[in-house]
């Protein structure tokens, strides 16, 4: 089941980069990783910051060692990178 939902995600990703870039991605292509231990939000407001960091930590190499209490940290440092590049 949840191989069919990474598919379904993958084709939805594949639809909207044509949709707005005309490109198309050929999404069968990629390779499907599970991560076990996977760092958990605890809200309702901070899946979207938790994403960031999973891309920023992955793409880095980095093992996944951060929860929920650092939150409040990334978000500030995350509206501090986005005023920055703003503002140059």
């Amino acid at each position: 089941m949840l191989q069919l939902i990474c598919v379904f995600q993958a084709k939805y990703l594949g639809d909207e980069v044509k949709e707005e870039s005309e490109k198309d991605i050929d999404v069968s292509s990629w390779d499907m990783e599970f991560v076990e231990d996977l760092p958990q939000q605890q809200n309702g407001y901070d899946c979207g910051m938790f994403m960031l960091k999973y891309i920023d930590f992955f793409s880095r190499g980095l093992g996944l060692y951060f929860s929920q209490e650092h939150m409040p940290y990334f978000r500030l440092k995350t509206a501090k990178e986005i005023l920055r590049l703003r503002a140059d």
